[in-house]
């Protein structure tokens, strides 16, 4: 039997493949050499795009007898789409991993590509539940074509999600906000110079955000930095009071990363009302419609101690039932054996 993950770089879902290689006999194909960069323009993942493209023609003889595809990246994915259309190769099965949409325009597009390329051997990885109903309707896709798993801890250690650390602390002096993809924190940035400037706000996300770019050092009440490392984005996130996810759009997988960090370092959230965080928080954290009001009640409460002590075990209790490694390991094979 034949298995094989398609990624871009060696760095990519590092830990998922790993599972993949070693408990349910996948072979890897790196793209390209050396490792990439997480977090990148649309004009950089286009680029890579077409050069993966051409690197990966090169290895249609191995997924023409390929059992299972398990295909990582939009661009790789499309192409392994399209030849499969056309029978240059057809695998047992292909499998869509980590497929979510950011853009409602994006969304608009794929569903005119995915009418042309999509085939009855494809199936779709996607990260939460919600993303399921939304695709069968925005996209037109088969429920059976869409399969779940949790967002959850890759890392292959087990460890207990922190309720200590959370809660009011007054040693703590800053609300944290950070991520990347689907943010809108200059609506966050607004509402927090209106209605907070008594209270500190560091903000972490890339220079890929360039909304940004001319906010860092305008309001001394709010600190805004960039593209910092994954342990000092920890540090930071653990050092705060609270963590608020200014989302834009409801579009779907969006914050899981951040909200899973929260999780495991014991720290209160403060989100958008989103569908993907509705399915993430289930009632262990403050979900918002606006950044004034419903931001400032939230504000009051966390400061009080209100309500904080108990949303943080419910979130513990989530995180360990959900989103361990045990947990989402499972669920992956059984959704290998089952395609």
């Amino acid at each position: 039997m034949s298995r094989v993950v398609v990624r871009t770089y060696k760095n990519v879902y590092e830990a998922p493949c790993r599972y993949l290689c070693d408990e349910l006999g996948f072979e890897v194909i790196n793209i390209t050499e050396g490792e990439g960069k997480s977090i990148k323009s649309g004009t950089a993942h286009f680029k890579d795009g077409l050069k993966s493209i051409g690197k990966l023609h090169q290895h249609r003889g191995v997924l023409r007898k390929a059992d299972i595809v398990l295909s990582i990246g939009n661009f790789n994915t499309l192409w392994i789409l399209f030849v499969n259309k056309i029978h240059l190769i057809r695998p047992g099965r292909i499998m869509w991993w980590a497929f979510f949409i950011h853009s409602s325009k994006v969304m608009k597009a794929l569903r005119f590509i995915l009418k042309l390329l999509n085939s009855s051997n494809v199936r779709f990885v996607v990260f939460s539940e919600c993303e399921r109903e939304k695709y069968c309707r925005d996209l037109g896709l088969k429920r059976e074509a869409i399969e779940y798993i949790p967002y959850g801890n890759w890392s292959g250690e087990e460890g207990n999600c922190n309720v200590e650390s959370g809660g009011k602390d007054n040693t703590k002096e800053y609300y944290f906000s950070g991520g990347y993809s689907n943010r809108d924190y200059i609506s966050l940035i607004r509402a927090w110079e209106r209605n907070h400037r008594d209270k500190q706000l560091v903000i972490i996300a890339s220079k890929n955000n360039r909304e940004l770019l001319g906010y860092d050092n305008k309001f001394d009440n709010i600190r805004i930095l960039f593209d910092v490392t994954s342990e000092e984005f920890d540090s930071w996130l653990k050092g705060a009071i609270a963590c608020i996810l200014p989302f834009k759009e409801n579009t779907g997988a969006a914050g899981q990363s951040v909200m899973l960090r929260c999780m495991r370092l014991g720290k209160i959230v403060i989100s958008r009302n989103t569908d993907i965080m509705k399915e993430y928080v289930d009632n262990s954290a403050f979900l918002i419609d606006n950044y004034d009001a419903d931001l400032n009640n939230a504000i009051k409460a966390i400061d009080s101690g209100k309500c904080t002590e108990e949303m943080l075990q419910r979130q513990c209790v989530l995180y360990e039932n959900k989103f361990s490694y045990s947990n989402i390991t499972m669920r992956l094979g059984d959704i290998v054996a089952r395609v």
